[in-house]
């Protein structure tokens, strides 16, 4: 049985809101702000509020370049706080995957480990009651050392007998993957931005980054199929010693 939804009653602003003006009664549904008057109901996405804040009785809405001040007789902290916390929800960040975990990706040791720093950092954001928390757990430039790390070690298990292999190998993996390394640098910026942010732009701060954070995954889904056939493909035959003098004795 879904849970009913949360509500707060409030009066209005003398220059309205959203058309309205009185006594209203806020109430959150999934994905909406409801206000509701004796004149009418204004529906307001939570994907365009900019930002939220509370004092006791009184709640700063940020919405489409403008903000409002409701009152309340009663305590709005826990409406405020609820809405801040559906705004910035982070889920679904890999629901629309196609390589993660399909059978088609052929999961492995190898798919495992490619997806596993942006599952690592996906659990403890989830985990996280904290913001500062939840960016850290997508920290741009740790990412970037992960995937880094993560090239250079599949590629040295993959090409163990050759230095110079390993390393065409590795350059290869880099290449196909630079849109992954790409989508986390700009998270590393929108990180930056959203720990700069006020009152007034905090959500929409946080709505871009959680975007690239989607971006990031997307990115890495897409790459898997490149970084598979590269991994899969033979190593390039090394002619002996005795071939290769031989060649050059005949060809010289």
């Amino acid at each position: 049985m879904a849970e009913p939804a949360l509500s707060a009653r409030v009066a209005l602003p003398a220059e309205g809101v959203l058309g309205l003006s009185g006594a209203a009664t806020l109430r959150l549904t999934p994905d909406t702000l409801e206000i509701s008057t004796a004149d009418g109901t204004a529906t307001l996405s939570t994907d365009a509020i900019d930002g939220v804040s509370a004092a006791h009785n009184s709640l700063m809405l940020h919405a489409h370049g403008r903000a409002w001040t409701l009152q309340s007789t009663d305590n709005v902290q826990p409406f405020a706080r609820a809405l801040d916390a559906q705004a910035r929800s982070l889920g679904g960040l890999t629901r629309s995957l196609r390589s993660l975990g399909s059978a088609r990706a052929a999961p492995g040791a190898e798919h495992d480990r490619f997806f596993q720093p942006l599952l690592n950092a996906r659990r403890r954001a989830e985990r996280a009651a904290d913001d500062s928390v939840r960016l850290a757990a997508f920290e741009g430039d740790g990412l970037i050392r992960a995937y880094r790390t993560m090239v250079s070690e599949v590629a040295k298990a993959r090409r163990p007998a050759s230095a110079s292999a390993r390393r065409a190998l590795e350059e290869e993996l880099l290449e196909v993957t630079e849109p992954l390394f790409l989508a986390l640098e700009a998270l590393r910026d929108a990180a930056a931005a959203v720990r700069s942010a006020t009152d007034a732009n905090r959500l929409s701060r946080w709505r871009a980054w959680a975007r690239l954070v989607r971006v990031a995954f997307a990115a890495a889904d897409s790459r898997w199929p490149g970084v598979r056939a590269a991994l899969e493909r033979p190593a390039p035959r090394r002619r002996s010693l005795f071939r290769r003098i031989l060649r050059l004795g005949r060809f010289g």
